[in-house]
């Protein structure tokens, strides 16, 4: 969590999907954002506060396969 983020981007650079969550933990196909492997479209997330999208809970995640690189980039 982080009060004062005001950007977030994740992006799937490598392996399988990823499933992102805000506020609770991440689980498989249950409410949250997935990732699909990278290369893919929709391997990434972008949050902003221009975008009216901006949450600053807690953000976890969870790799459906054996592995995964996640590109994380927060703003404050």
């Amino acid at each position: 969590a982080n009060a004062s983020r005001k950007y977030l981007f994740i992006r799937n650079e490598l392996g399988g999907p990823v499933y992102v969550n805000f506020g609770g933990a991440a689980a498989v196909d249950n409410g949250s954002i997935r990732l699909p492997g990278a290369g893919s479209a929709g391997a990434d997330y972008e949050m902003s506060k221009g975008r009216g999208n901006i949450y600053t809970g807690s953000v976890t995640a969870i790799c459906s396969g054996a592995t995964a690189l996640l590109d994380i980039l927060e703003g404050v």
